[in-house]
């Protein structure tokens, strides 16, 4: 398969992804809320994206299970039937008490950053997939579900930036550039335009 084609099954993907049925929305209309800034603070809501870094707790359970399978394959029980999980269903199972909210901020985030993350997260989802599958599999060497690991890892961290928005982004610009060791004055002055 092309690079332009895994592309366009990814977007299809996500595309069914994100057409999910919600559960039965709230009756509220938060927009019209004077303090909905102060109420999206309050639920771990990121004002300026609207998406709650809390979605990320459904990918980090079974990623620490993972790492600690490399070891030892028992450990797999504990992913028992791990599967992908929409947004809105992570909420609505979570028992939050803001759930209407952060599922309403949800549907009214930004569509440039949901350009950005229902993608990542049907990405996520594969990655975590396919590490379970090559991991019941006895004969899979432990350093390629390490590698798997660290694959989902960067992904997860991918997400959290795009969840804090430009802020982590920009945090993620200065941290690779000093990793890389080489940032020049052009890459530091992209980061106060």
């Amino acid at each position: 398969m092309t690079d332009w084609a895994n592309r366009a099954a990814t977007w299809a993907a996500a595309a069914d992804w994100a057409a999910d049925p919600p559960p039965p929305a709230a009756s509220v209309d938060y927009g019209a809320l004077p303090d909905l800034e102060t109420r999206l603070v309050e639920a771990n809501v990121n004002p300026e994206t609207y998406l709650a870094t809390d979605y990320l707790n459904h990918f980090n359970q079974i990623t620490m299970v993972l790492d600690l399978s490399a070891a030892d394959r028992s450990l797999l029980d504990e992913a028992g039937d791990w599967a992908p999980k929409s947004y809105h269903q992570h909420f609505y199972d979570s028992g939050f008490k803001e759930t209407a909210l952060i599922n309403w901020a949800f549907d009214h985030a930004p569509l440039s950053v949901r350009e950005l993350f229902d993608p990542a997260v049907v990405t996520l989802d594969h990655y975590i997939e396919e590490a379970l599958w090559e991991a019941r599999n006895p004969a899979c060497p432990a350093d390629i579900i390490a590698d798997r690991v660290a694959l989902i890892n960067a992904q997860i961290g991918l997400l959290y930036a795009i969840i804090n928005g430009r802020k982590a982004m920009a945090q993620d610009a200065v941290d690779g550039n000093f990793d890389a060791g080489s940032a020049s004055q052009d890459d530091i002055d992209s980061l106060f335009d």
